[in-house]
């Protein structure tokens, strides 16, 4: 699902992004979506969405762009009824109510990547100048990719956070969140560099799967994440689950 969603979310992003900033540069944005990807994967992926966007042009997917939010929404939807089921929950919200919920999560994601697009633009600039007028500190860290690895990370973080306290129609806690989307980040972190370690030296995709070989990977890639994000959830459900029996056990 998660697969599906994310080609129509970045058309969806870049129509709004379009809309309220002008001309955006299509790279920054699918850099912003697959940055925290391992290069190897997102490349091949990034590079489908950037010639999808350039030979639709941008002013002509803003019609698209509710379709495209359509699909999107699906995936958002996948994520709420996993997260029902790893907190062992039943959601209170009908069709119509979740399905709301979902729309409006991918209008405040591409809402968000707008705003920090707006905002990142003139960075390489600023951080030029930043090493111009400090020549004193060291700034050795301090690039472009890093930068922008960092800001997707803290998008990273804010979703899931946005996921887990919100997406559903249960309220939860902050420190009933906390330790699952720590765990997750964690796990998420770890195995992005081993699955990029293993299709760089071991993996022989394009053997089996000739041109879809970047497609395959990335799915299982996306397999692995979601499978991480329940793992998260269900983390946090035991957590819960725990703190309950104490207290009644007390």
């Amino acid at each position: 699902s998660m697969m599906l969603a994310l080609f129509p979310f970045a058309i969806f992003s870049l129509s709004v992004a379009s809309g309220f900033v002008g001309e955006v540069n299509s790279a920054d944005l699918t850099r912003l979506i697959y940055g925290t990807w391992p290069e190897t994967i997102a490349k091949p992926i990034e590079k489908e969405v950037l010639a999808v966007l350039e030979q639709s042009g941008v002013r002509s997917l803003t019609i698209g762009g509710f379709l495209a939010l359509f699909f999107a929404s699906n995936g958002v939807d996948a994520i709420r009824s996993a997260l029902v089921m790893a907190y062992h929950d039943e959601d209170p919200l009908n069709f119509w109510r979740s399905r709301a919920r979902c729309f409006l999560f991918v209008l405040g994601g591409a809402t968000l990547l707008t705003t920090v697009l707006y905002f990142a633009v003139g960075l390489p600039f600023k951080l030029a100048l930043f090493k111009l007028n400090h020549p004193e500190m060291s700034t050795r860290f301090l690039t472009i990719d890093r930068v922008n690895l960092a800001i997707g990370v803290a998008l990273l973080t804010l979703g899931l956070f946005a996921c887990h306290a919100w997406l559903t129609g249960i309220r939860r806690r902050l420190r009933d969140v906390i330790p699952g989307v720590v765990l997750t980040l964690v796990l998420w972190g770890v195995a992005a560099q081993l699955f990029g370690y293993y299709i760089n030296e071991f993996a022989t995709y394009s053997v089996t799967y000739a041109g879809l070989a970047s497609v395959m990977a990335a799915l299982i890639f996306l397999y692995l994440m979601a499978a991480l994000f329940i793992l998260g959830a269900e983390f946090n459900g035991r957590l819960i689950a725990v703190r309950g029996e104490t207290t009644q056990s007390v």
